[in-house]
C-alpha cells in the first residue's frame, strides 16, 4: 500500500527583525540604527546640544550674513581659543578625579597680569 503523499519545496524560515542575532551593527547603518534605538529609549546624550547649536547658527546667520564669513569664522576661533586651553588642561585633572575650583580665578588673575605687564608696563607680551 502506498500513500499519496505530496512533496513541496521547503519554505525558507522567515527572519524576525527583532531577533538580535540577524541585526547588523557594523558599518556606518549599525552606528545610525544604534542612535535612533538609544532615542526612542530616551537617552539623547549629545543631541540637545547639537540641536541648541544648530538654532543658534540659523539665527545669528539670518540676523547677520556676515556672520559665516572666514574671517568672523577665525575670529570665534580665536575667541574660544583660551578657554579651550583652560578645558584641555583641567581634563586632566578631572581625569583623576581631583576637582580643582581654582582654574577660574587663576586664569582670571593670569589675564590681569599679562595686560598689565603688556599695556602698562611695556613688556612685550611673551615676556608678560
Amino acid at each position: 500500500m502506498s500513500r499519496d503523499v505530496q512533496q513541496t519545496a521547503p519554505v525558507p524560515p522567515q527572519l524576525d527583525r527583532a531577533d538580535v542575532r540577524v541585526k547588523h551593527e557594523a558599518g556606518i547603518g549599525g552606528a545610525i540604527r544604534r542612535f535612533f534605538d538609544r532615542v526612542r529609549s530616551g537617552d539623547l546624550g549629545s543631541l540637545p546640544v547639537i540641536v541648541g547649536l544648530v538654532i543658534i547658527w540659523t539665527v545669528f546667520a539670518s540676523i547677520n550674513p556676515i556672520f559665516l564669513s572666514s574671517s568672523n569664522l577665525v575670529n570665534l576661533l580665536f575667541d574660544c581659543s583660551t578657554v579651550g586651553v583652560i578645558a584641555l588642561g583641567i581634563v586632566c585633572v578631572l581625569m583623576v578625579g581631583e576637582i580643582d575650583l581654582s582654574v577660574g580665578s587663576i586664569s582670571g588673575f593670569a589675564s590681569a597680569m599679562v595686560g598689565t605687564l603688556w599695556v602698562n608696563q611695556g613688556w612685550p607680551v611673551a615676556l608678560a
